[in-house]
């Protein structure tokens, strides 16, 4: 198993959300993601931790960008979100940039 800092992400969230089953918060911020990635490519990057269900781009009105240098990605389980975060977290995308890969906590309006 790879040794994560707590920094990178917070273990007793993933613990809790793995003691609970639920798949209501298998929903990732991925940051630092190259505004050429297109969503495609993006599904097919994270396919490789397991079965991805949505992908959203937020958007500023009238920005011709994609989206604004990060997304969020819904995976299908707890543990193919923790695999991702695993998997990605630190990794240089197609684009060679290095993703920062967490949870998204919707409830506190923040990151994990």
């Amino acid at each position: 198993m790879e040794n994560l800092s707590s920094k990178s992400l917070n273990v007793s969230k993933l613990v809790d959300m793995a003691n609970h089953k639920t798949n209501h918060n298998c929903r990732l911020y991925v940051g630092n993601i190259d505004f050429k990635m297109t969503k495609d490519e993006i599904e097919e990057f994270f396919s490789k931790a397991g079965q991805v269900m949505d992908i959203y781009f937020p958007k500023r009105e009238g920005d011709t960008r994609p989206h604004k240098g990060y997304i969020f990605v819904q995976m299908g389980n707890v543990e193919q979100t923790i695999k991702a975060i695993r998997m990605f977290h630190q990794v240089r995308d197609y684009y060679d940039r290095e993703l920062i890969v967490r949870l998204a906590d919707f409830r506190k309006g923040n990151i994990q």
